[in-house]
């Protein structure tokens, strides 16, 4: 009995002691949960960012993705033109390969991705269902061919041999069409090993669709071997985090309310919704029927280990704003003092021009064709 009672006196102290500052953890069924309030638990903290340099790119270029080797080379996608270039530190054009067609090193004008691997290029082209590959010198290397009804919308290195990738495919049922997303631990060879998570939604080629729904938010920590997933949502900030298996081992929450898109975000959404849509496009796409923000739009991992959430926010501010987390716990809210928070786009297109890589952040500035490197 009295060990019982000494057993009961230390979980209240536990529970006592992880709620303080508007944070509590527990643990149920193996995982851990983090349950944290709006309030800082470390109001003092915060991260100096130092700036190394622009890279200033001719305006000719049409950027669309860009990605970083171990050398801080930068490889940029042109989407008018179609190429690959490869710009030094210095900003100084190095090498440019790649290009539209049907031949060796060539792909459809549907690529979503580029990344680079141990130095080499991985180009995703879903209109082909292939992923081309270059050296860091420009050569082509080899295709590697993809399940026929799936098409990888992005992908990270979790290890030497193995890769998170975020999919969406469809499937007929019962004469439907569904739109399967899928967030997978693949092999060097992009082969599914493991689903971390699975969504299926009735499909209409004809209806117009809010392209922010088919995100999967997610991010690699390479040094801890961790997954963490956002919840695509507008009303919960919600992260859950596996292990290198695909094993769920935490959940993250902050308290979080909805926010309505104000007039004039909904006017920028409905310009970017004209300018997507075309008369090729079998997808109509409509941002602009949104009626509240999505919770989270971007997060990533640093070099400590500390997750980066860039969540929609009431509270006015300069510039963009990133919460920062360490083993569950919201630290403070900080600014990213070269990034400002001047509308809606900025906020949606943060998961295609924000990286963080090493000791290194790196944004690519569309409206001014730059790319701004700083140290944090």
């Amino acid at each position: 009995m009295r060990n019982l009672k000494f057993l009961l006196f230390s979980l209240v102290i536990l529970l006592i002691s992880c709620s303080k500052n508007g944070y509590e953890q527990k643990v149920e069924n193996g995982i851990v949960k983090h349950q944290n309030k709006i309030t800082p638990n470390n109001p003092n903290f915060k991260i100096d960012f130092q700036k190394i340099r622009e890279i200033v790119f001719p305006d000719s270029l049409s950027f669309s993705f860009y990605d970083i080797d171990s050398q801080g080379n930068i490889y940029v996608f042109d989407k008018i033109k179609g190429n690959i270039i490869k710009y030094d530190l210095e900003g100084k054009q190095k090498a440019l390969f790649g290009r539209y067609g049907s031949g060796p090193g060539e792909y459809s004008h549907n690529v979503v991705f580029l990344l680079v691997v141990k130095d080499l290029i991985f180009v995703q082209d879903i209109g082909r269902r292939k992923i081309v590959i270059f050296d860091s010198k420009g050569d082509f290397v080899r295709n590697i061919n993809a399940n026929a009804n799936v098409a990888y919308l992005s992908i990270i290195q979790l290890s030497e041999n193995n890769f998170v990738a975020s999919s969406m495919g469809l499937k007929l049922l019962d004469e439907k069409k569904f739109s399967i997303l899928d967030l997978l631990i693949c092999n060097r060879e992009m082969i599914p090993k493991d689903t971390i998570f699975s969504e299926s939604k009735e499909f209409k080629f004809s209806q117009k669709t809010n392209v922010l729904d088919l995100l999967i938010f997610f991010t690699v920590d390479k040094i801890n071997k961790k997954i963490a997933l956002a919840k695509n949502s507008d009303d919960q900030y919600q992260i859950d985090i596996f292990d290198e298996t695909g094993k769920k081992i935490e959940t993250i929450r902050k308290n979080y309310r909805k926010l309505v898109l104000a007039d004039e975000e909904v006017k920028e959404l409905a310009k970017i919704d004209n300018k997507s849509n075309n008369k090729n496009n079998k997808i109509t796409f409509n941002m602009s029927e949104m009626s509240y923000k999505k919770a989270i739009n971007h997060l990533l991992f640093d070099n400590k280990g500390r997750l980066w959430v860039f969540s929609s926010s009431s509270q006015k501010s300069e510039f963009i704003c990133a919460d920062i987390f360490e083993n569950g716990k919201f630290l403070n809210r900080i600014e990213i003092p070269f990034i400002p928070d001047d509308d809606i786009k900025t906020n949606i297109r943060m998961f295609k021009n924000l990286q963080i890589k090493d000791d290194k952040i790196y944004y690519l500035d569309r409206d001014n064709n730059k790319i701004l490197i700083h140290k944090y």
